[in-house]
C-alpha cells in the first residue's frame, strides 16, 4: 500500500511538473518577470516548487486510492 502511494505521489508530481512547465512556456511573456524574482532567491525555488505541484499530487494520489477501492 505505501508503495502504491509513493508511486501515485511521484506520478502526480512528474504531471504537475510538466503541467507547469508547458504553462510557463506558454505564458512565456509574464513568466519571465516572475521567474526573474524568483532566481533572485534560489533558496525558495523549491518551495515554490513543491508549493505548486503539492496539491495537484495529493489530489491525484487521493483519486487512484478512491477509484482503486471502487474497482476492488
Amino acid at each position: 500500500m505505501l508503495r502504491h502511494m509513493v508511486i501515485q505521489l511521484s506520478i502526480g508530481a512528474l504531471l504537475a511538473t510538466a503541467f507547469l512547465l508547458v504553462i510557463i512556456w506558454v505564458a512565456a511573456p509574464t513568466s519571465i518577470v516572475l521567474l526573474r524574482e524568483a532566481l533572485e532567491r534560489p533558496d525558495q525555488l523549491p518551495a515554490i516548487w513543491l508549493g505548486a505541484i503539492a496539491p495537484f499530487s495529493i489530489c491525484y494520489l487521493g483519486t487512484a486510492l478512491i477509484i482503486g477501492e471502487e474497482t476492488r
